[in-house]
C-alpha cells in the first residue's frame, strides 16, 4: 500500500502510522525470526528509493517516513510524508499534514506545558543526568516525574536506557536515516554505514559488533557505553522503572490519577522482610509484572506486551509476594501468613490468579507462580 502527499490518511491508517511512530521513538520491539524494517524515517526523500530497493528487508509491512514527497510508484513499502524533524529539538513533527508533535530534549520537557503529543528525548550527558535523578526519586519515594507519566508523552530509546527487552538494532526493526544518508538505529545511535551501500548485512553486523563490546548502538552517540553500562549496574531496577513509566501512562490516559507502584518507595504487602521475602527496589526479575494501587483500586501491568489488568486487591498481593519470594515454598508460606489461611488454600489462591492471566492469553513471565502449583 502507497500513500504519497497530505491528507491522504484514513482515520484507521493514521492511527497506525502514530502507533508505529511511538514504537519508533521508544525503541522496543519484538525480536522474531522473520526480521524486515518495521518502520524507518528519512530525512531526505532520495534515500527512501534507495532504502526501498533493499527488497532482503522493506516489504509491504514497511513504513517510510520521508521529510519530502517521492514518487511511490515502484514501492513495496508504505511511504507517507512529513514536515518538520523527527531528530531536531524543539522541532515539530507533522505527518500527512495532519498529526502534529512536539520534539523535546529531556531537560527542557520538565519545563514545557503539555500541549500535544510530544517525544522526549535524551540527547546530551545532562539530559541522561536528569534521566537518572527522576529515576532515582521514583525509587526513593516513589514520586514519578509527572510529565513522563502523561498519555501524550513517549520517552524515546527506552531500549537504550535500561528496558529489559532484546536490543533491535542488529534486527533493523527501527532505521533513521538522517540527511547525509547516514543509516542509525536511532538520531542518538551510531551510524551503522551509508544507506547508498544497500548493504543490510553489514549494518546489522556493525550494530553487533557494537553491542558485543558493550556499546548501545541507538544512544551511544550522545551518551557513552560505559555510562550507560555503569548506570544499568548501579541500578538493578532501572529496567522495572521504565515499565513502571508505561503502566502509568497507561493509567493516566484511562484518567486514573494518584498511583502508587509497587518497588518505589515502598511495597503493597506490608511486613514481607519477616516472612524472609525481600523489598529492595529490583527483588523481582525486570520481566515481572508490575503491581500499582490507585485508592482501593489494584492493577497488574504485563511487560510482555505491555498489557494492564485491573485486579483485586488479594490477587495484586498474591502477584507481588510471588514476584518476589526466592522460591515457591517461601511463596506459599507468605501467602497463608498475608491471607490467614493454611498453605493449602494459599496454593488454591495462587492457581485462581494465575488462571485469570490465562483466560486473558497472558502468561505471567519471570514469575515462579507455577511452582506454587
Amino acid at each position: 500500500m502507497n500513500v504519497l502527499g497530505r491528507g491522504n490518511l484514513s482515520a484507521d491508517q493514521g492511527s497506525e502510522v502514530v502507533r508505529r511512530l511511538q514504537q519508533w521513538v521508544a525503541g522496543v520491539y519484538s525480536i522474531d525470526d522473520d526480521p524486515h524494517v518495521d518502520t524507518a524515517v528519512l530525512e531526505n526523500a532520495a534515500d527512501a528509493a534507495v532504502l526501498s530497493d533493499i527488497r532482503d528487508i522493506v516489504t509491504n509491512a514497511t513504513l517510510l517516513l520521508s521529510r519530502s514527497r517521492f514518487d511511490t510508484t515502484a514501492m513495496s513499502a508504505w511511504c507517507v510524508e512529513y514536515e518538520g524533524s523527527a531528530a531536531e529539538n524543539g522541532a515539530e513533527l507533522t505527518i500527512d499534514g495532519t498529526f502534529f508533535v512536539q520534539i523535546q530534549d529531556y531537560v527542557s520537557s520538565a519545563f514545557l506545558p503539555i500541549a500535544g503529543p510530544a517525544i522526549v528525548r535524551v540527547c546530551s550527558d545532562d539530559d541522561y543526568t536528569a534521566f537518572l535523578d527522576d529515576a532515582d526519586i521514583a525509587c526513593r519515594s516513589g514520586v514519578f516525574p509527572e510529565h513522563l507519566t502523561h498519555p501524550l508523552v513517549q520517552l524515546g530509546d527506552v531500549c537504550a536506557l535500561g528496558s529489559s527487552v532484546p536490543c533491535a538494532a542488529p534486527k533493523l526493526r527501527r532505521l533513521y536515516i538522517n540527511e547525509l544518508g547516514e543509516v542509525r538505529s536511532a538520531p542518538g545511535g551510531i551510524a551503522l554505514g551509508a544507506v547508498t551501500s544497500k548493504d543490510p548485512q553489514a549494518w546489522s553486523a556493525r550494530a553487533n559488533d557494537l553491542l558485543t563490546t558493550g556499546v548501545d548502538p541507538c544512544l551511544a552517540g550522545v551518551v557513552s557505553g560505559e555510562r550507560l553500562r555503569e548506570s544499568r549496574s548501579s541500578r538493578p531496577w532501572l529496567a522495572r522503572y521504565l515499565w513502571a513509566l508505561e503502566a502509568r501512562r497507561q493509567l493516566a490516559g484511562r484518567g486514573v490519577r494518584n498511583v502508587k507502584v509497587s518497588g518505589f518507595g515502598g511495597r503493597i504487602v506490608d511486613g514481607l522482610e519477616s516472612l524472609g521475602i525481600p523489598v529492595d527496589a529490583g527483588a523481582e526479575s525486570p520481566a515481572a509484572p508490575v503491581l500499582l494501587t490507585a485508592g482501593d483500586d489494584s492493577y497488574v501491568f504485563v511487560p510482555a506486551g505491555a498489557r494492564l489488568f485491573k485486579v483485586g486487591a488479594d490477587a495484586a498481593r498474591l502477584v507481588e509476594i510471588a514476584s518476589l519470594a526466592p522460591s515457591p515454598d517461601v511463596a506459599r508460606r507468605g501467602a497463608a501468613a498475608h491471607l490467614g489461611v493454611s498453605l493449602d488454600v494459599a496454593t488454591k489462591a495462587f492457581d485462581q490468579v494465575i488462571s485469570r492471566f490465562f483466560c486473558y492469553g497472558v502468561e505471567v513471565s519471570g514469575v515462579d507462580i507455577v511452582g506454587v502449583r
